[in-house]
């Protein structure tokens, strides 16, 4: 069904997956000049792109850019995954590299998931009429002597890294000399035929609302994609799910394993992933440390958000006539909270947590959820009532087919005083 609704996702310099070479990120780059921004805004198609793990599987790729009240631009990149069918889209914001030039340039810095502003130059336009097409260049800096991107092959391997033709339409237009000069570019910037993926657009997608694409998006500065979507509410989507009404907060802080997930887009392909969870004072605020490892490059991504308690009527507790703490959180890895919710379904505090989230979107009537299964050491203890417990609220409660395997296993996750970590890869996610 969404498939057929939408279409969907360019995550255009983003700060994932991609190659990784021991070279700095070129310079000499030739790009349009006397960049003219009001004209590049609006709706983009993606047409082709080198491949990359950010948009492996996808098609309908679109990117609209627009302008925010302070004058930055804001970047709302879409797609539709074909493994599952799943839409998932991000925001991001995009600045002009070098605004004082005398001559403007169309060099940008693009940054996604809640991130500050990038200090980098990563976002390259090589050439545009700003009516028909695009050439988009992209080389993210990781160190002084190193970067990611996404390379063509010899005979001409120090060219573009990351590489987009994007055009208004979901096709160039039947105009043989536009086509023409379209190719004398790519062949100028060594662009290579053979190493592009195409971009399918479905005719269904033509004509969608890009508002109607904020179905994944929680926020302008955060971004729920691969959840599992449903139709209805939160409300409805939790009607019977349990959650902890007295909640021993400091039993909770410390560290925490995942084991296993619902797959999203800022933990694709990560492995060995941990949670650290503590109570800052006097703000009263729930700080969240993440870091997670991807095997195919020997790095690791880390970020940290805050979350305070939901602001909902005191329980009393049957044992107590002191007002009880639900485990319910907003957690914000952006600038702002938001509705996003953060529920604690059950822990015993030393073994296990499961952890619920789930965002509303009501122009779709759709709700989209998270789950984690988290808990203390790499694996489940082997305590039977555990298992058992974990077993029940996973079958009850979640769909287990759409649950991902954590790895946690000795071979795989190097010790944390050991593992690379580079900022250039840090990923925000949409809790």
């Amino acid at each position: 069904m969404l498939k057929q609704l939408v279409c969907g996702t360019l995550f255009l310099a983003t700060l994932v997956q991609g190659t990784i070479f021991e070279r700095p990120c070129r310079t000499d780059v030739a790009v349009v000049q006397d960049f003219q921004v009001d004209q590049y805004l609006g709706l983009w198609y993606d047409l082709e792109h080198y491949e990359a793990s950010f948009e492996q599987n996808t098609d309908c790729v679109t990117a609209e850019y627009s302008r925010y009240a302070d004058g930055s631009i804001r970047v709302f990149n879409s797609a539709v995954r074909l493994t599952d069918g799943l839409l998932y889209a991000v925001d991001g914001l995009a600045l002009l590299s070098y605004p004082e030039a005398e001559v403007l340039e169309a060099k940008l810095n693009v940054s996604f998931y809640g991130a500050p502003a990038n200090d980098e130059s990563n976002y390259w336009i090589l050439d545009t009429d700003y009516e028909n097409y695009s050439i988009v260049w992209s080389c993210e800096p990781i160190g002084e002597e190193r970067s990611l991107g996404k390379a063509p092959p010899s005979p001409k391997p120090d060219l573009p890294k990351y590489y987009w033709l994007l055009s208004r339409t979901p096709a160039l237009p039947e105009d043989e000399e536009l086509r023409d000069k379209i190719e004398m570019l790519k062949e100028q910037n060594g662009i290579i035929d053979d190493e592009l993926i195409i971009t399918e657009h479905f005719a269904e997608g033509k004509t969608v609302n890009m508002f109607a694409l904020a179905v994944l998006i929680v926020s302008s500065l955060q971004v729920a994609v691969g959840f599992v979507v449903r139709d209805g509410n939160c409300t409805l989507a939790t009607a019977n799910l349990p959650f902890v009404k007295d909640f021993q907060l400091e039993q909770y802080l410390g560290k925490w394993y995942e084991l296993e997930r619902y797959e999203q887009d800022y933990e694709r392909n990560m492995e060995c992933v941990s949670i650290v969870y503590r109570w800052q004072q006097p703000l009263e605020t729930l700080d969240v440390n993440y870091r997670g490892y991807l095997p195919h490059n020997g790095t690791v991504n880390t970020f940290t958000g805050s979350g305070v308690f939901s602001l909902e009527p005191a329980q009393e507790s049957a044992n107590t006539t002191a007002p009880t703490t639900a485990a319910k959180l907003l957690v914000s890895f952006g600038r702002v909270y938001n509705a996003t919710n953060y529920w604690v379904v059950d822990t015993d505090y030393v073994n296990y947590a499961i952890v619920y989230s789930c965002v509303t979107f009501a122009e779709m009537g759709q709700a989209v959820e998270g789950y984690w299964l988290l808990a203390r050491t790499p694996n489940l203890p082997d305590n039977q009532t555990v298992i058992e417990r974990v077993k029940y609220l996973r079958s009850t409660y979640f769909q287990v087919s759409h649950m991902r395997f954590t790895n946690h296993t000795e071979e795989l996750c190097p010790e944390e005083e050991k593992l690379p970590t580079e900022p250039s890869l840090v990923i925000l996610p949409p809790l």
